[in-house]
Formats: structure tokens, C-alpha cells, sequence
């Protein structure tokens, strides 16, 4: 009997500890030949700030929030906040290192309490404003030993204040620190070794909350890997698409890098990110949407369709953009938001899917 009790104890380990869904290089889409099942849009629109006024220079992520609409300029590390008629309003922070002021800014987020959270990701610290704009409080990240190398690049912030971390580069992926800065815990790590001194290949993450049961989505921009977890760090699911230019691109990138590190003779640390993919966004039914960033010369480019469960749903191409080329997207209900190389930003509306 305790022999039984000892074998379901581990039965029961290995199927909490593994992930329950594992679909990486889906091939085909489901809905691939049902066009009528595909997300269309129309009345492509630029948004265009009065030039007078305001002039984006590095469109770093968009949010929209009470109707207004949330730019933040990595360059000129200032949040930008227009109305949804392109009207500018204020700004929000300004580059410095002062409390306040915005150093390598890499990504906000705005909790349920209203306040905005920025990523000063060199200093490694983050700057709280409120939502008009003023200045609310500092929280420097107390970054545990084994990662002091690390700079913080991604945040969430949930209900509770808990501060959910991603990084340019670490052998962590997802750590959660507490509301005063100070580590808790790794909800996710690394597979592939960091090499002190040597030449690395940058996590280059996304973190999201997904909307149905708030858990958390990590996107890698870089092998086009999707994991889903649960905030206690369980995996539940791993997806991805099958590409064979991005496959291709993926090997020769990985190669290159270990030759590379083989005739490296300085003792410094190195980081190099190559991103194949785009930010993901997600719908207001919880389905996934990226676009392939690499193609052939005369390709289209190619949007990939995911369910919130990680079945690879479809990929399209947008005929607006055939002259150019999506850099990044955001969306909120049913309103989307891509951004252009010459950090133009289009919006419109999706009507089906």
C-alpha cells in the first residue's frame, strides 16, 4: 500500500511539473481554407500627432486607456498621451536620472489602481507616475546575485501590486518581485546556458496577462515560442508555428552565434538580440496575433492567428501594408494599432473572425 501511495505521489509530481499542452510547430491551420472564419478590417486610418506639437521619434509600446491613448518614446523617454483623434494632451516623465525621470525606458503598464509603471531598464529600477502624469514613487529593483547582470526589460503589475519581471538577458525569464522592489521568486527560466564572460543571444521577451483566466503568456521573439503559466510558475501550455524561412533564419542565427563565441578572446559580456517576430496582441476573445518581421523579397509579409488554447488558427496577408512592413501591433477590444519602420502608426477596426 505505501508502495502505491509512493507511485501516485510521483504520478501526480510529474504531471503537475510538466505542461499539459505541448503543440510547437503546428503546420497547419485549422480555419487555414474557412476565409469566411479569418479577421478582416477596414478603414485603415493614420494616426498623425500634429507635428507642431509633438514629433514620435521610437514607438516603444501603445496603450489605450478611458479613451486615451498611452505612446511611449524610447528615445526621447517621455509617455506621449494623445486623444483617439491624434490630439495631444501631456506627457508623461522626461529623460534624466532624477526621481521621476526616464533612463533606457523599455516598457510601462498601467495597473487596476490607475497608475503607470515605468521600466528604467539600465538603472534598473522602475518610476511610478499616476495617469495625469505626476510623479507618485521610485522602486529600485533588488535583483537576487546569480542574475546581477540582468536588466529588466518587461513588467506586470497585477491586483495584488505583485510586479511580474522579463529581461534582456538572464538565466531567469519571469520573476515576480513584491510592490517594494525586493525578489520573490522565478516563475520561469532560461533553458539555454548565459555565458560569463561571452557572447549571448538576448531573452528578448514579451509578458502579457491573459484576459480569460490570468495567467501569464511569455512570447519569445526570437524562435516564435509561446508558454503559457499559471502565477505559481506551472506550465500549461507551449505553442508555436512551423515557418521554414524563420526556421532557416532561426539555425543560421544559433551557428553563427556559437562560432562566434568560440573565437571570442575578451572577457566581457555580450548580447545580441535578433528578433524574427513581433510583439504579440491579443483580442477581446482571447485569440493571439503576431507577424512573421522576416520574409523573402517578394513575399508578403504573413500575420499568424493563435486560440487562447495555442491552436494555430490561420496566417493572412494585410494588403494595406503591402508596401511596407508591420514593425509591431497592439489591440484593444476590437480596435487594432500597427506600427511601420518609419514609426508611422495606422489603426482600424477588425469586423469578423
Amino acid at each position: 500500500m505505501k508502495k502505491i501511495i509512493i507511485w501516485l505521489f510521483i504520478l501526480f509530481s510529474c504531471c503537475y511539473l510538466l505542461p499539459q499542452e505541448i503543440k510547437i510547430n503546428q503546420k497547419e491551420g485549422i480555419f487555414q481554407d474557412k476565409k469566411e472564419s479569418h479577421i478582416a478590417f477596414h478603414k485603415f486610418k493614420k494616426f498623425q500627432p500634429n507635428i507642431n506639437k509633438v514629433v514620435i521619434s521610437r514607438i516603444t509600446k501603445i496603450v489605450i486607456h478611458d479613451d486615451k491613448v498611452f505612446i511611449l518614446d524610447g528615445r526621447q523617454s517621455r509617455i506621449f498621451v494623445f486623444d483617439k483623434q491624434a490630439n495631444y494632451l501631456y506627457s508623461i516623465g522626461r529623460p534624466g536620472q532624477g526621481p521621476g525621470d526616464l533612463e533606457y525606458p523599455r516598457d510601462f503598464t498601467l495597473s487596476n489602481g490607475g497608475n503607470i509603471y515605468v521600466v528604467n531598464s539600465m538603472a534598473k529600477r522602475l518610476e511610478v507616475f499616476s495617469l495625469k502624469g505626476d510623479f507618485l514613487k521610485r522602486i529600485e529593483l533588488e535583483l537576487p546575485k546569480e542574475i546581477y547582470y540582468s536588466t529588466p526589460s518587461r513588467i506586470l503589475v497585477d491586483q495584488n501590486k505583485n510586479l511580474y519581471i522579463a529581461y534582456n538577458l538572464s538565466s531567469h525569464l519571469i520573476d515576480i518581485y513584491n510592490d517594494q522592489g525586493k525578489y520573490q521568486k522565478s516563475l520561469l527560466k532560461r533553458e539555454d546556458e548565459v555565458f560569463i564572460p561571452g557572447g549571448n543571444l538576448g531573452n528578448s521577451s514579451q509578458i502579457l496577462f491573459l484576459p480569460k483566466d490570468n495567467s501569464i503568456l511569455h512570447f519569445n521573439y526570437f524562435t516564435g515560442v509561446f508558454t503559457k503559466i499559471s502565477k505559481t510558475g506551472r506550465v500549461e501550455k507551449v505553442f508555436s508555428v512551423f515557418d521554414a524561412f524563420q526556421s532557416k533564419e532561426t539555425s543560421k542565427i544559433k551557428n553563427d552565434m556559437r562560432k562566434s563565441r568560440k573565437k571570442r578572446k575578451s572577457n566581457s559580456l555580450s548580447i545580441k538580440g535578433f528578433q524574427l517576430w513581433s510583439n504579440c496582441c491579443i483580442d477581446k476573445n482571447s485569440n493571439i496575433y503576431v507577424f512573421l518581421l522576416w520574409k523573402k523579397k517578394k513575399e508578403q509579409q504573413k500575420m499568424f492567428v493563435f486560440s487562447p488554447e495555442g491552436y494555430f488558427l490561420y496566417c493572412k496577408t494585410i494588403p494595406y501594408f503591402n508596401k511596407t512592413r508591420v514593425n509591431s501591433l497592439f489591440c484593444f477590444q476590437d480596435l487594432f494599432f500597427f506600427t511601420t519602420p518609419n514609426e508611422e502608426i495606422i489603426f482600424t477596426n477588425k469586423k469578423g473572425g
